[in-house]
């Protein structure tokens, strides 16, 4: 197996060259810089023949050919005309300060590194030619320092010494460069290039390489489009080799006004072409000598997605006005245009909005000075709904942040027994698709008008790409939202702002909206504002999950849904209170959902899924009826995690069940030379890693990648994606010998990322805990016993380490609990307070004075009823109006102006509560079933009540009469459907007394029929000596009870009989 190399890599191991660092300070590179050769005082071939000979002994010597180096090495153009004085000079500096053992390794000598910065500020004396006065280029020295590190390290191994200088080339490129070089760092940068200086001729050339590339696709794909010349306005450059051994250049150009971002390969020798027809518009063959791998944006593509989302030259740009937040250009992001990541806000008019938000009483609430929705109790489980969701491209922000909403308030409303997270695909389906929508429309939809309904993610998973509404699963459970609740809450107002809190705090997330800019994708952390001269491209919807202060700056807590790679892992703090980006302008956007009254006796725990038939779906490794049972059985010292999400492994291992992994030996040794040991073994759940990947020995505080001691390839030194998928052999052991002096080492399994779509590969900047295989302690001669190295082999052990592996989880997550239990305990006693002086609403209500709860009919007596509403304040919106409904509400036809009085037309009063005479109007089909509904036109509703119309009629038919007795037929009429055997008729005089009364159903007062009356009449007698003067009057009384429905007044012509 060969040692690993990498060229390019800087290694910190080396620091023989700090102390000359100082050297050159002192000696006043930095603040007196010398002028390199004039290039008016060129040499001839006379005065470059004595250095001839020296320099390719030099070559000779470090293992190179001239005529076949790679640009890094080839000195012929980077040196030019110097090539060979240079090489002659410098090489000969280097070869002395060094020697090379007996054991063939190469050793540096203290002075070794300042033959590089000699050879700058040195002038090389040619003898034939006194007045000639040559210095190396700080390019050609980075060649002879290629050629020079190249053969060190092909001679002392990965473990050995190296000589890259690092210090005197930082002081070198400060110096030649100036200010230039102080460009973004590379920390977080996953592809382990180096960041170069912007006007080094070496990104030069590449830049011109792309430049004429981009011109060339333009002048074919899009002629119109404007190309440019001159040098490339170079923003940022890195550099570093990658497959195939090609240097490649990563960088930020300006063209054409915008911002690119590209991957640049320069070609061996050998694979360089030379095009003909290229001729005059590339008459220095970049094309030939260069590869462009990746250009984005699109050369030829306009508008937003000629935009780049992020870049390091925007983040340093941002970083630069020091604001409340910090930007970063992510790896993730790298190439993305901002349609990559989807907006899709369809906002109303402001008078549409101002029509739909209710207004809060905030009297007596005090916020607390933070809250995060997404706090739970240390015994209770997480809502899934704050797992951040990506949705891509597709401009479905209205469906994600509708269902997240949705899903953390049916969690809070539910205790955590319906822990669900809606499906974003269901809402994209019944709403808009990818272009765009509005919440809140799609909250009516649900709520008011039932068109469209909640499944969960599963039972309906995201495609991008919209499909039929209703696609419910066999066994998933479909939900809605309570009528008249879909609203928006709050403004930019002082007050507006504590409404939106107090919704926040009483029942859960909700939706806001707001305006996005173009340094929104950069943002890493603290408070957002917008930067200077950010620009607008689109709206934005997310959720309000909390707030708080951070750094003296107020903040909104919102969850985003482009994915964990985006934002502060997929979360935002966006300054509150001054209305930022309009955040605050449509306030909050809320549904309660309506709980399910199902599997009222079934528990689900552990955060398991509920069916469409009350059985359980469990999540993670919990199993069983209920999901009690944790199923994980943990391999090679794994232990179960206590919500049985995974398993612990120890470190090397992975996998759900810790399947496999990789093992070092010896754990512990004596000082002096080591062979290391590794065996792997993966199986089940856990993938081999990738070829290429690599085995690193490091100081144990070490946490760069590339600062090993010693490393080696897992399996292979290149990448095949053809063979086993790119991936290491499922088993297999290296070992490799290596110098321990005494201390303490670990050693790390570094990935090797393959290529993706923009051309990146490479290997991750920092070692993560997670990459860590195990400690390694090398002990002193005077310590070393066989006892010692038993017990510090012990010490190390992984799976010994577990426990503390563990314990500081517990710790780590103790801390967060406590957290989030002081936030959680401040909210509580806000609302606590809140609830003891009263301030829980009224629940929504809609009656009609004396109709019977058991048999509603509202009578069509051309009378007026009265009719009662309350409506919490919260919820009052106006103009509202009684509307009536045929059916349930949810179909037919609908009047209205059904009930005079309390239409569209004459709205009821916008208090709060209150009762309203009305009168049905005339023509309604009566014995049908209505609805009656207090709403918003059109929505939201707020109250219904279901009933029938009913119509009677009672009167006089026709009298008899003789000197002392009146006969008198009284008729009746009911609609045949509500008619009742207790159906009563009663008869007063003049002076309101009860004359007679009979039920309908048998004409008597006995017991009322078995059967109903509809229709009838009826004879009944008054006596002369009993009767009162005046007349009579008629009433229908339904089921006997209290409520007059017909009246019948008096028609007798008393004079014509005379009494």
């Amino acid at each position: 197996m060969a040692l690993l190399v990498l060229a390019t890599i800087v290694s910190l191991a080396n620091r023989a060259d700090v102390i000359e660092m100082v050297q050159i300070e002192n000696a006043g590179l930095i603040s007196a810089p010398v002028a390199p050769t004039d290039a008016s005082k060129q040499p001839k071939d006379a005065d470059i023949l004595p250095f001839v000979a020296q320099s390719r002994s030099f070559t000779k010597a470090v293992g190179f050919n001239a005529d076949t180096l790679d640009e890094d090495t080839d000195v012929t153009e980077s040196c030019g005309f110097l090539k060979h004085p240079c090489l002659a000079v410098v090489g000969s500096c280097l070869l002395s300060t060094s020697t090379e053992t007996v054991e063939g390794k190469v050793t540096l000598g203290s002075n070794t590194c300042q033959c590089f910065s000699k050879g700058y500020t040195d002038v090389i004396h040619v003898d034939s030619n006194p007045e000639l006065q040559m210095r190396c280029s700080y390019p050609c020295l980075e060649s002879i320092r290629a050629m020079f590190a190249s053969y060190v390290l092909s001679k002392n191994g990965p473990s050995g010494e190296k000589a890259w200088c690092p210090a005197t080339f930082a002081n070198l490129a400060d110096h030649v460069f100036g200010s230039r070089n102080d460009v973004v760092p590379s920390d977080s940068d996953s592809d382990a290039l180096e960041v170069q200086p912007l006007d080094d001729p070496k990104v030069m050339r590449a830049g011109e390489a792309l430049l004429e590339y981009m011109n060339l696709m333009r002048r074919v794909n899009c002629p119109i489009r404007a190309t440019e010349q001159g040098p490339p306005k170079i923003l940022y450059a890195k550099y570093g080799m990658v497959a195939d051994q090609r240097g490649q250049y990563r960088l930020e150009i300006e063209y054409d006004g915008s911002v690119y971002a590209a991957r640049v390969a320069h070609l061996p020798r050998a694979s360089q072409l030379a095009d003909p027809s290229l001729a005059s518009s590339d008459p220095h063959n970049y094309l030939g000598r260069f590869r462009v791998m990746r250009v984005s944006p699109q050369v030829c593509a306009d508008g937003m997605a000629s935009q780049l989302a992020s870049s390091e030259f925007k983040a340093r740009s941002i970083n630069q006005q020091q604001l409340s937040w910090t930007a970063q250009h992510k790896a993730a992001h790298d190439g993305k245009v901002i349609p990559d990541f989807g907006l899709g806000l369809m906002k109303p008019s402001l008078a549409e909005k101002v029509a739909k938000t209710v207004k809060l009483s905030t009297a007596g609430f005090q916020p607390p000075a933070s809250y995060d929705a997404r706090d739970h109790r240390e015994k209770e489980s997480k809502c899934l709904s704050y797992d951040i969701l990506d949705q891509g491209s597709c401009g479905s922000c209205y469906a994600f942040a509708s269902g997240t909403a949705y899903s953390a308030r049916m969690c809070k409303m539910t205790d955590r027994k319906w822990n669900m997270v809606a499906s974003s695909q269901e809402l994209m389906d019944c709403g808009n698709g990818c272009d765009g929508g509005w919440p809140l429309s799609l909250y009516e939809r649900i709520a008011d008008e039932r068109s469209a309904r909640i499944v969960e993610n599963f039972c309906d998973p995201y495609t991008q790409v919209k499909e039929t509404c209703g696609g419910y699963c066999s066994n998933g459970n479909s939900y809605t939202g309570l009528q008249g609740t879909a609203l928006i809450v709050g403004d930019q107002t002082p007050d507006g702002i504590k409404q939106m809190q107090l919704e926040l705090m009483q029942n859960g997330p909700g939706v806001v909206v707001f305006d996005v800019y173009d340094d929104f994708y950069s943002y890493k952390s603290g408070v957002y504002t917008k930067s200077a001269k950010a620009q607008k491209v689109g709206g934005h919807a997310v959720v309000l999950v909390g707030w708080g202060r951070e750094n003296g700056v107020d903040y909104w807590l919102v969850q985003n849904s482009w994915g964990k790679s985006s934002g502060d892992e997929g979360m935002w703090k966006v300054r509150k209170g001054s209305n930022e980006c309009g955040i605050e302008t449509y306030g909050m956007i809320v549904m309660k959902p309506e709980t399910p009254s199902k599997c009222s006796s079934v528990t689900c725990a552990n955060a398991g899924r509920y069916l469409k038939d009350c059985t359980c779906m469990c999540r993670g490794g919990w199993t069983g009826p209920s999901c009690e049972t944790c199923s994980l059985s943990c391999k090679n010292g794994g232990v179960a995690a206590a919500d049985c999400s995974k398993c612990i492994c120890p470190s090397g291992f992975s996998g759900l069940e810790c399947d496999g992994g990789i093992k070092a030996s010896p754990l512990a040794s004596c000082q002096g030379e080591t062979t290391l040991s590794f065996s792997y073994s993966y199986t089940g759940g856990a993938q081999p890693p990738t070829q290429k990947s690599f085995v690193g020995l490091y100081s144990i505080s070490e946490t760069k990648s590339m600062s090993f001691v010693a490393a080696q390839y897992l399996c292979s030194s290149q990448y095949n994606s053809n063979s086993n998928g790119g991936l290491c052999p499922a088993s297999g052991q290296i070992s490799f010998k290596t110098q321990l002096p005494a201390g303490e080492y670990k050693v790390a399994l570094m990935s090797y990322k393959p290529p993706n779509e923009f051309g990146q590969d490479g290997y991750p900047v920092e070692v993560a805990a997670g990459d860590v295989i195990s400690n390694i302690s090398s002990l002193s001669s005077d310590m070393c016993t066989a006892t010692e190295l038993k017990r510090v082999e012990q010490l190390n052990d992984p799976i010994a380490r577990l426990s503390a592996k563990i314990a500081a989880l517990q710790a780590a997550e103790a801390k967060t609990q406590e957290l989030m239990n002081s936030r959680l305990d401040a909210a509580e006693a806000v609302l606590s307070q809140m609830a003891a002086a009263g301030a829980t609403e009224p629940v929504p209500e809609l009656s009609i004075s004396g109709m019977s709860s058991s048999h509603p009919v509202l009578w069509a007596t051309g009378a007026q009823q009265e009719v009662c509403y309350v409506v919490p304040p919260s919820l009052n919106l106006n103009p509202k109006a009684l509307v009536l409904y045929e059916g349930d509400g949810s179909s037919g036809n609908y009047y209205p102006d059904g009930l005079q009085g309390a239409g569209f037309s004459s709205p009821v009063p916008d208090s709060a509560e209150g009762c309203v005479n009305v009168v049905l109007s005339e023509g309604l089909p009566d014995g049908a079933s209505y609805t009656l509904k207090l709403q918003k036109q059109w929505t939201p509703v707020f109250a219904t009540i279901a009933f029938s119309i009913g119509k009677a009629a009672v009167s006089f038919k026709g009298y008899q009469y003789s000197s002392t007795t009146l006969q008198l037929t009284i008729g009746w009429s009911v609609t045949s459907s509500l008619a009742q055997p207790k159906d009563t008729v009663k008869v007063w005089n003049s002076a309101g007394n009860l004359v007679t009364w009979f039920f309908t159903s048998c004409a008597c007062q006995t017991q009322p029929g078995t059967a109903t009356s509809a229709q009838g009449q009826k004879v009944i007698e008054i006596s002369k000596q009993d009767a009162v003067l005046g007349g009579y009057k008629l009433g229908l009384f339904p089921g006997g009870g209290d409520v007059k429905v017909a009246v019948g007044d008096q028609w007798i012509d008393w004079k014509a009989i005379g009494w």
